[in-house]
């Protein structure tokens, strides 16, 4: 995996278009994205940010 392949806390809730406190609030709470922890720095795998993704958007899906 490269470096690029996983964002930091504040590049996640960007990329999910959330506030960077609702990630964090989501994430405290078990129901958001997958993350992980190095050094005391909260991280996010972009694959894992796609699959979480799109699993909710099948759970939410209207009319299909």
């Amino acid at each position: 995996m490269q470096p690029t392949d996983r964002l930091n806390a504040s590049g996640a809730a960007e990329f999910l278009d959330l506030s960077s406190k609702t990630l964090a609030n989501m994430r405290a709470r078990g129901i958001g994205p997958p993350s992980y922890r190095i050094s005391g720095r909260v991280w996010y795998d972009l694959r894992d940010l796609n699959v979480w993704i799109a699993r909710e958007k099948a759970a939410t899906l209207v009319g299909a």
